[in-house]
């Protein structure tokens, strides 16, 4: 089956179609490949691995670079994660495939049309090569292929600088916090130190069981999960849940404005402000600050300087876990409320930016989207 076909429809007229052995050569055997263990912070050679990182570190030793024809692909064999790589590289441990378009297909077009492709989502840890090899390659003639991909790079770059905006506003926000408080790990300003218990309501929710969908689930009540502390604000969730759930399981409302701490799972240590009232998962803590002593924005950025303090006291093996009471010992260099004040004004007015940015970057996606689809169906 090619999941990529039955997405994009019939092949446009004067196109031709290829397989994947037709369109890429498998490069990767042959090759050097460096352990986690041996990434470097710097160094002659980037290291490309199946990570989400387009850099997962650095080697000395330019005859670890990989052989492959530049430019080229590198596939996740069981992340699914997709780069661009044009310059000499070192490949990273396993799970790495080295995809190198051949004569008649222009790189970035392969490229483009390789970021469409949607393969099987439920396989877990599992490898995907073997699914990513039954595909089909559409091969319009290459004039054609490279004016696709320069429209598509055009639609890309326009992306990639939002989202440099966006994380540029960030990123002045915790230098605004700095300037104002100084450093929470070493409080040059000698700010007194509560623990987050001793001035904030803490705890965690559950999940009622899945045995009773109907009775527990599908309700009106926004019920959030660890894995959903993606975004600065929670405005919704993947699903919801009903006041039976509540009554008789150890789910239990939030106030609309409390912080959420993911502790288990991928998102370990994110942090995010609810901004509805909601329930969660018990893998979520909810940090309530009293309003006298603490203002939530402030709290926000204060809490994301000790994130890497609650992942070196986190336990488990390849997704460590952080516990409440972790989290409830955390002590967090604490101005006068007066002087929060201040920063939270501009954090307003940072926020505000933020979401005006997000919301163009959200209409870039969709724009792509679009482009990307009438690339591949012969409409541009």
């Amino acid at each position: 089956m090619s999941f990529v076909r039955s997405q994009l429809g019939a092949t446009p007229p004067g196109w031709r179609t290829l397989s994947f052995e037709e369109a890429f050569e498998d490069a990767t055997g042959g090759n050097a490949k460096v352990q986690t263990s041996e990434y470097l912070t710097a160094g002659c050679l980037p290291v490309i691995d199946q990570g989400q990182s387009e850099i997962a570190g650095y080697v000395d030793g330019p005859e670890l670079a990989c052989k492959a024809k530049l430019p080229c692909v590198i596939f996740g064999d069981h992340t699914r994660a997709l780069k661009w790589v044009n310059t000499p590289f070192v490949l990273g441990a396993d799970g790495v495939k080295v995809l190198v378009p051949r004569d008649g297909v222009d790189p970035r077009f392969a490229f483009h049309y390789l970021q469409t492709v949607r393969l099987p989502e439920d396989l877990g840890y599992s490898r995907h090569f073997k699914y990513l090899k039954e595909i089909v390659v559409p091969a319009p003639p290459l004039p054609e292929q490279r004016r696709i991909a320069a429209i598509l790079d055009k639609a890309d770059a326009i992306r990639r600088k939002r989202q440099e905006a966006i994380t540029l506003t960030d990123e002045l926000l915790r230098s605004a916090f700095l300037e104002m408080f100084g450093d929470p790990g070493s409080n040059p300003r000698g700010w007194r130190t509560p623990t987050i218990d001793d001035f904030c309501v803490t705890g965690s929710g559950g999940t009622p069981s899945r045995t009773n969908l109907d009775r527990y689930y599908g309700g009106s009540i926004p019920w959030v999960k660890s894995g959903e502390l993606r975004e600065t604000v929670i405005l919704s969730t993947e699903e919801t849940i009903t006041e039976e759930a509540i009554r008789e399981s150890s789910v239990k409302w939030i106030p609309s404005g409390a912080l959420l701490v993911a502790m288990y799972g991928a998102t370990v240590g994110r942090i995010a402000q609810l901004g509805i009232r909601a329930t969660s998962n018990q893998a979520v803590c909810h940090i309530v600050p009293d309003p006298t002593v603490a203002h939530t924005d402030f709290m926000f950025v204060g809490l994301q300087a000790q994130v890497p303090v609650w992942l070196g006291q986190a336990v488990g093996g390849a997704q460590p876990n952080i516990s409440q009471g972790i989290i409830r010992a955390t002590t967090i260099p604490l101005p006068p409320l007066r002087e929060q004040m201040k920063f939270v004004e501009y954090a307003k007015k940072a926020r505000l930016l933020l979401k005006h940015l997000k919301t163009a970057a959200n209409e870039d996606a969709a724009l792509s989207d679009s482009l990307t689809h009438r690339a591949f169906s012969g409409e541009l």
